[in-house]
């Protein structure tokens, strides 16, 4: 199941980078990073809440769409940037995307393991 979620994920940021790409040529930054925090809001608190497989599915591919969100905001920083330091900021918000997708699914792994009702192995017999 963790693997279609990725690929959910995935799935969901590439078909996403191409709407909000489209939108953001048509409409402010503002009000293309403000639908895409609240499209993953939104689907962040389905997936929350999911009772169905299915519905965990769709909500990591609309989690991944408002992810797709992030080429215009590349390319507003370009915009906004010289040239001399251009490349040194989209590849500073690069790595901060990455880390805040592997620390996002840390956290999440170790908490819903401290709340799972059958966790398996006891912690105090871990070596």
């Amino acid at each position: 199941m963790l693997g279609y979620c990725l690929t959910a994920t995935c799935v969901g940021e590439f078909c996403g980078g191409g709407v909000f790409g489209l939108w953001y040529d048509r409409r402010s930054a503002r009000e293309v990073v403000i639908g895409a925090l609240l499209l993953s809001s939104m689907a962040s608190i389905m997936y929350s809440l999911a009772p169905h497989r299915i519905i965990v599915l769709l909500s990591r591919f609309l989690v991944g769409f408002a992810g797709g969100v992030q080429e215009p905001l590349l390319t507003l920083v370009s915009s906004m940037t010289n040239k001399y330091n251009r490349s040194e900021v989209r590849s500073s918000l690069r790595t901060i995307y990455i880390l805040a997708f592997i620390v996002g699914a840390g956290l999440s792994t170790s908490v819903s393991f401290v709340h799972m009702h059958n966790p398996g192995i006891p912690l105090d017999s871990m070596q």
